[in-house]
């Protein structure tokens, strides 16, 4: 049970490692190439260049990455803790 416990927290860290690092190079690179769109779409009516939008997206995909990540961890944390909360109550007494 351990080895599959220990196999399936590997392949976990594992997807969010690629999940963050996929985020930072779709942000930079829809930045460099879109910044300019989406600028105009919010309203913004300046024109930077196309470095300091990719810096802007890597920043909105890190930001983005961290939430998401941080919300599955959080569930999966509860998830476990009812999960052992439910073995201890449904154990039964020696």
């Amino acid at each position: 049970m351990q080895t599959f416990r220990a196999i399936v927290i590997g392949t976990l860290n594992l997807v969010a490692v690629l999940f963050f690092l996929a985020s930072l190079v779709i942000g930079g690179a829809a930045g460099y190439l879109h910044g300019g769109e989406i600028a105009g779409g919010l309203g913004l009516s300046v024109d930077l260049p196309a470095p300091v939008y990719a810096a802007a997206g890597v920043v909105i995909g890190w930001v983005a990455a961290s939430v998401v990540l941080g919300l599955l961890f959080v569930l999966i944390d509860i998830q476990d803790g009812i999960r052992d909360l439910h073995r201890d109550l449904t154990r039964k007494p020696e």
